[in-house]
C-alpha cells in the first residue's frame, strides 16, 4: 500500500463545501492514489507533522530521505563520467 499526502494552503476566507474551515492548511490523504481522507490545521507545521505521520504508516519513525551517496556513480546515458569528482584545490 503507498500512502501519500498533500498540502493545500487555502486563501483566507477560502470556504470548502460552502462551509469555513478548522484551519488555513488542508492536507488530503491518498492510498494507492485513491482519496481517503483529509483534515485541516491551524498552523503548517501541525500539516506537515501529519502528513509525515500520515505517509510512515502513522508509526512515529523518523521519514527516510535519499542520501545523496545513493546516486554515486550513476550517470546519464551518453555522459562522460566526471573526473574531477571529490577532488579539490585551492590553486
Amino acid at each position: 500500500m503507498i500512502r501519500r499526502a498533500t498540502l493545500e494552503i487555502l486563501q483566507d476566507g477560502e470556504k470548502i463545501f460552502g462551509s469555513p474551515t478548522g484551519g488555513k492548511y488542508f492536507v488530503q490523504e491518498f492510498e494507492n492514489e485513491q482519496p481517503r481522507g483529509g483534515s485541516f490545521f491551524k498552523t503548517i507545521e501541525e500539516a506537515e507533522k501529519h502528513m509525515v505521520e500520515y505517509e510512515n504508516g502513522g508509526d512515529g519513525d523518523d521519514p527516510q530521505f535519499l542520501a545523496e551517496d545513493a546516486f554515486e556513480g550513476l550517470q546519464y546515458e551518453d555522459e562522460e563520467p566526471n573526473p574531477y569528482h571529490g577532488t579539490f584545490s585551492e590553486d
